[in-house]
């Protein structure tokens, strides 16, 4: 038999190597993992449906890898790039991943990656006269998430009694709420239990946060003829999803 070398190859014959690799690699991953392999396709298109950036890359096991990362010059700095991202991030948890990995050059966006919460694991000098980053993100689960703002002193509102009375200066956080933050846990709007001025029947959440300062987000009945609310008003009003209070102070059993 007569093996030679060729340069020539064709779609087929590449899929060929890819899909080989891809079976050997499964035979030293754990069972669980198998079958996880999935390509990422994201792309941002304009109201003609034309493509103006994206993210390509691939589900590995227990990891996203993105290959790809690329929007339109037109349309940088509008916070398509982060969107994009984030998209990906969401996906890599919602799929059970433990860490996402990419690579970036000095003159492309490495101060972007390093906001969205990525670190540098090594570095090639000389890249064509420039370096070559390799980062990483560990990723956290929503329940991961929960528990460093339950170990911060927050209690999910969805545990504080229906009965407890809740005094004007209690703390109130909603999480995910979007903001341009690269940690989730940092994601949230503070609002303040507070008196509503000439109103004896209602206490109003006050939002607390840069940007928002002031803005009232709803008022919340009075266990009248008291000045408190009960929980269960609380609850009610503002909802208990993703919702977390401060009771070492306001909150009164």
């Amino acid at each position: 038999m007569t093996i030679r070398l060729t340069t020539t190859i064709d779609p087929v014959d590449k899929d060929y190597i890819r899909n080989k690799l891809i079976a050997f690699n499964m035979l030293h991953f754990p069972k669980e993992l198998n079958g996880r392999y999935q390509e990422l396709k994201l792309h941002l298109v304009d109201e003609a449906g034309g493509i103006i950036g994206g993210i390509v890359g691939e589900f590995c096991w227990n990891w996203l890898e993105i290959h790809l990362l690329y929007v339109d010059e037109a349309h940088r700095k509008s916070g398509h790039g982060r969107a994009l991202l984030r998209e990906a991030e969401r996906m890599a948890v919602e799929r059970a991943c433990d860490f996402i990995k990419l690579d970036t050059l000095s003159f492309q966006a490495l101060d972007f990656y390093l906001k969205e919460g990525f670190h540098v694991y090594g570095t090639i000098e000389n890249a064509g006269g420039h370096s070559h980053y390799y980062l990483k993100k560990d990723l956290k689960r929503a329940e991961q998430i929960a528990d460093e703002i339950v170990n911060a002193g927050w209690r999910p509102l969805a545990q504080l009694e229906d009965t407890h009375r809740v005094w004007a200066g209690t703390r109130v956080r909603l999480y995910d709420v979007g903001l341009n933050v690269a940690s989730k846990v940092e994601d949230y709007y503070e609002y303040l239990v507070s008196y509503l001025y000439g109103n004896e029947a209602y206490l109003q959440l006050t939002n607390l946060s840069d940007g928002e300062a002031g803005n009232v987000l709803c008022v919340v009945e009075k266990d009248a003829p008291h000045h408190y609310c009960l929980g269960k008003s609380l609850k009610s009003a503002v909802g208990t999803e993703r919702t977390f209070v401060w009771l070492e102070e306001g909150v009164q059993s």
